[in-house]
């Protein structure tokens, strides 16, 4: 479990949660990327990727800054930032899946009031090369 929200403070949070048999939860510690929630997480190529998310809350507890960074992680723990500021809008609540061996993202809100993202597809590349990604709309 990584990130989320601690609702009842309205504090977005980035600690890192890993159990070996699911009842038994160890706190790692915090990750490198910024508090947030509603993000994506998806495994990929050995690796975890992180995308997006919420980092700004209405006094509603609704969301109103979305991020559109990317990290990624070989062992859940120690993450590096692959991109910034990714070529599509920032967003939270956005939907990763693989398919023949590409990573795509689809939807996602991105804005206050539920406003949704555009059903457009983005693949990332074929895939990641080394440390670099890149882009393909």
């Amino acid at each position: 479990m990584m990130g989320g929200l601690e609702y009842d403070d309205k504090e977005f949070l980035n600690d890192i949660w890993y159990s070996d048999d699911g009842y038994n939860w160890i706190n790692a510690k915090n990750a490198a990327w910024q508090p947030r929630g509603a993000h994506a997480l998806i495994v990929f190529k050995n690796k975890l990727w992180l995308f997006g998310g919420a980092n700004g809350i209405t006094e509603d507890r609704g969301t109103n800054k979305f991020l559109n960074d990317i990290w990624s992680s070989e062992d859940g723990i120690n993450w590096i930032e692959e991109v910034h500021t990714a070529p599509w809008a920032p967003r939270d609540y956005p939907r990763m899946l693989v398919f023949n061996d590409s990573l795509y993202m689809i939807g996602g809100r991105t804005g206050v009031r539920g406003y949704m993202a555009r059903s457009r597809w983005y693949e990332l590349d074929r895939a990641i090369t080394g440390s670099r990604l890149e882009f393909a709309l």
